[in-house]
């Protein structure tokens, strides 16, 4: 005995220094945990201050949205201002066309009316006014020339600005897709942290349960070295007293439980309210997604028209670049038509010398022949006649081009209101240069918010890995303090071997029991699924059942259809068969009509071989039956008539829609003539075209190559961009995550927190009442009674086991009674639908025999329908010959009368 109680006073010692170090390690880890919580509730608040800055980022974007809008909605409205400005550019380009094309003849009719002989060029001519406007019009052209120099060479400017802006655009997203893949990793290692920490919280809790049961066997054990000599009597009271105790205390225990899983189940509503309120959020910031998308859709649209005004642009200049050449050639044709001028002038002068000597021989051969005065005076008369005709025509000649004159003077007018419109409208573009300038510069500031962005989600990775970091130093501090208490637990399980060996031969009897109980409730478990299965398979042949029934009634539906349409095309049939009735029977009395019309011919045609036969009655009487017979005739063709019109109704369609055919072929004949005059012109048009077209062509195709080349770059720098965006969306998403994440890791913590609080209060708690235990059979009456408690469920089970059978067994018949009523419903409905097939066979029998039946009448009547067009055919015949004979018989009366 003493050696055994000093065996468990050592005992005793080591358990209270592994308790002591057990104590201190707990408090040692409630303190590490306490800072841990500080720690994360400041990284909350961070995570707090962080979602702060992400709402008014939100809401700088919101903003950003509605600028784009009203800038779209500007840039909509300049856009059709440049379309209205175009449009009268056109207009005017047009018009000054169409002066230069009809100045054009003139002057090339002028130009041919100056190439006279000078031998009868004779009078004074007065000077033309200089053309002064020209030189302007240069001089505006040079400074158009150079501000589309300028503009050209900003436009350059701005595509290295854009190529600079896609490098750089290129490399942040690289630069994103990296800190997406180590945001990834960072994820990655925090989900396996936490799943490190819940193990590991895991293993603690059960590590505590061990120690409180050791600490209640250190208890009993000290109770019983100081109480070795009390009665088996005291004993069994305080173990009876201490199952009430224990029971109770378990019942306690069930009660927290309880407590804590509906704590738990609360926590996880509120993380699904926390779920569907980031859904939202995550909708909502996907409409903005949408909106910012459609908000550059529309961007690439209005760049689309800005690309086509920008064309029209090149075209407007090409035309004014050909304006300025006709220009210049009207200015060139002036200058010749000034240069005819003066050598008209220098004739004028020669001519009037001229005359001046040919006065001065005039008057010296008056005076020394006067016997030849009368031819030489004569002869002088008629050379003045031609002088003044000649000086006559020279005068009508400058007033011509003096008009001609008046109306280039006109036309320099226009070109100068067109320079001063284009100069405008150059204005306008150096404004719209601007403003595409003003929209680079927001797009390079919202470039670097988005490089700022980046800093800040790089700072963020940081962190991310900070933290990783000491959570890996917390898992490798966990692990060791689980391996000394794998180590402390190991040395008390070897001293509680030698007990639990003690207590393992009425463990074993009592698990025969449970295993032999545990057979039973197999067995029965068996029977339950074999019933169970049993009622899968009736389930399964309801189904099929209800199946065949849904096919039989989709079957009966499509009969029924079937049987619809049969009567429909009966009835047709019959009133096809009615409409042909009533032609065969309107054919029957035509025919009966020709052939009483044919019996009076034929009366008639007696009447007149008689009258041929009787030639010795009167003319009176021949002539009021020739009478007689000729309203007879008129009678019959009207009726011949009709019937004609009746039996060519087809052919009159059939003429209708030739003369139609007619028409339209008229028409396309008028259309091809036009066609051929607008190709006529459009030729002549486009051979004056030509030459202006070939020069501009070249000019033309390099600006369209380098504009698509520039919009090519825009539109990659949009889509770049909107792509970095939505990448940043994206980010902005996933650190919302993760923040939700820590939130949730760190209410788990403080939960935990809590939990461990309120297990010291249950230790204590325990450690003031298990003081008062004091026997050795206290844990194996524990486990006896918990033995006994698991048989006393096995029971409870297999009664609730055999309830569950017995159910099943009666749901099981009630099933089978089910099955065979539907079963019984099923052959009712079989035979109801083998009577309606059978009903539908004859019915489909007797409707084919009535549709043979009438498409042999309907061939019957058609056969009549072509005899009786024969007869109709041969009477007309006969008609005809009938007609011949009576006008052959007429003819004869009338000659012999």
């Amino acid at each position: 005995m003493q050696s055994y109680i000093s065996d468990l006073s050592e005992q005793n010692d080591v358990l209270l220094q592994t308790m002591e170090e057990l104590e201190r390690e707990a408090n040692r880890r409630v303190t590490a945990l306490e800072t841990e919580l500080e720690e994360h509730v400041a990284k909350v608040t961070e995570y707090k201050e962080e979602n702060s800055t992400l709402l008014t980022t939100k809401e700088n974007l919101a903003k950003e949205i509605a600028d784009f809008r009203i800038r779209l909605q500007f840039s909509e409205s300049e856009l059709l201002k440049l379309e209205v400005e175009n449009m009268n550019l056109k207009m005017d380009i047009c018009n000054f066309r169409s002066t230069n094309q009809q100045s054009r003849p003139q002057q090339l009719a002028s130009a041919t009316v100056r190439a006279m002989p000078t031998e009868h060029l004779s009078g004074s001519t007065a000077t033309l006014p200089p053309n002064t406007g020209s030189s302007e019009i240069f001089m505006k052209y040079e400074e158009i020339k150079s501000e589309l120099e300028i503009k050209e060479q900003m436009i350059q400017r701005l595509h290295k600005e854009l190529t600079d802006a896609t490098f750089a655009q290129q490399l942040s997203k690289d630069e994103v897709v990296d800190k997406d893949k180590k945001i990834q990793e960072l994820q990655d290692i925090i989900t396996e942290l936490h799943n490190d920490v819940a193990l590991k919280d895991a293993e603690n809790l059960n590590q505590l349960q061990d120690i409180h049961l050791l600490e209640s066997n250190i208890k009993a054990l000290n109770e019983e070295l100081g109480s070795p000599h009390k009665t088996f009597q005291k004993s069994q009271v305080q173990s009876f007293r201490s199952n009430n105790l224990l029971k109770a205390e378990l019942e306690r225990r069930d009660g927290t439980i309880l407590h804590l899983r509906k704590e738990v189940l609360q926590l996880q509503e509120k993380r699904d309210r926390l779920t569907c309120e980031l859904d939202i959020q995550e909708q909502r910031i996907y409409q903005l997604q949408g909106e910012l998308k459609e908000g550059v859709t529309e961007l690439k649209k209005k760049q689309g028209c800005l690309q086509q005004l920008q064309e029209e642009l090149l075209a407007t200049r090409n035309q004014y670049e050909e304006a300025q050449k006709q220009l210049a050639e009207s200015n060139g044709f002036l200058s010749q038509v000034k240069a005819e001028n003066q050598t008209l002038k220098v004739y004028k002068l020669e001519q009037s010398t001229e005359i001046e000597a040919l006065t001065a021989t005039i008057q010296n051969l008056e005076l020394s022949a006067t016997n030849v005065n009368a031819a030489f005076t004569a002869e002088a008369a008629q050379k003045h006649n031609e002088l003044v005709s000649t000086t006559e025509e020279l005068k009508e000649k400058l007033a011509e081009t003096q008009a001609e004159l008046s109306q280039k003077d006109d036309a320099t007018q226009k070109l100068k209101a067109q320079l001063q419109n284009t100069s405008q409208w150059a204005e306008e573009t150096k404004l719209q240069l601007k403003g595409v300038q003003a929209a680079i510069e927001t797009m390079k500031n919202k470039y670097t918010v988005a490089e700022n962005e980046m800093i800040k989600l790089e700072q963020t990775i940081k962190q991310l890995k900070e933290e990783r970091v000491r959570l890996q130093q917390h898992c490798h501090e966990l692990v060791e303090e689980n391996e000394r208490l794998h180590a402390q637990l190991e040395a008390e399980n070897l001293a509680m071997e030698s007990e639990q060996n003690v207590m393992s031969m009425e463990l074993n009897i009592k698990e025969s029991l449970i295993h032999k109980l545990k057979k039973e409730s197999i067995a029965l478990q068996d029977k339950a699924k074999a019933a169970e299965q049993k009622i899968f398979q009736l389930e399964m042949q309801i189904e099929h059942l209800n199946q065949q029934l849904e096919s039989t009634e989709a079957v009966k539906v499509t009969s029924d259809e079937t049987i619809h349409s049969l009567e429909r095309q009966l009835r047709e049939y019959r009133t096809r068969h009615e409409e042909t009735a009533e032609e065969v029977n309107r054919c029957e009395d035509t025919i009966r009509q020709l052939n009483g019309e044919l019996s009076s011919i034929q009366i008639v045609q007696d009447s007149t071989k008689r009258s041929i036969e009787v030639k010795e009655e009167t003319i009176q009487q021949l002539t009021t039956e020739t009478e007689i017979l000729q309203n007879k005739l008129k009678e019959c063709q009207t009726r011949m008539l009709e019937m004609e019109e009746q039996l060519n109704a087809t052919d009159f369609e059939s003429d209708t829609l030739r003369d139609k055919l007619q028409n339209k072929a008229e028409e396309v004949q008028q259309l091809t003539d036009q066609f051929r005059e607008y190709q006529e012109a459009q030729h002549q048009v486009t051979n004056e075209l030509d030459e202006t077209r070939r020069k501009a062509n070249n000019e033309i195709a390099r600006r369209e190559e380098k504009n698509c080349t520039l919009q090519k770059h825009i539109e990659d720098l949009q889509y770049q961009y909107t792509s970095c965006y939505s990448e940043l969306l994206h980010n902005e998403d996933d650190l919302a995550e993760l923040k939700c994440k820590f939130a949730a890791v760190n209410e788990e913590l403080s939960q935990q927190a809590v939990t461990l609080s309120n297990v010291t209060l249950e230790k204590q708690k325990l450690d003031t009442e298990l003081s008062v235990l004091s026997e050795k059979n206290t844990t194996a009456q524990r486990e006896v009674n918990s033995r006994d408690q698991t048989i006393l469920k096995l029971k409870s089970e297999l009664k609730t086991a055999q309830e569950n059978v017995k159910s099943a067994w009666e749901e099981s018949q009630s099933q089978e009674k089910c099955m065979n009523q539907l079963q019984k419903e099923l052959e009712a409905c079989k035979r109801a639908h083998e009577l309606d097939m059978d009903n539908f066979s004859r019915e489909n029998a007797q409707l084919r025999k009535e549709l043979d039946s009438c498409t042999k009448e309907l061939q019957e009547r058609l056969a009549k329908m072509q005899q009786y067009k024969s007869t109709v055919d041969v009477l007309n015949a006969d008609l005809q010959r009938g007609h011949q004979l009576h006008q052959k018989v007429v003819d004869e009366v009338r000659l012999n009368i």
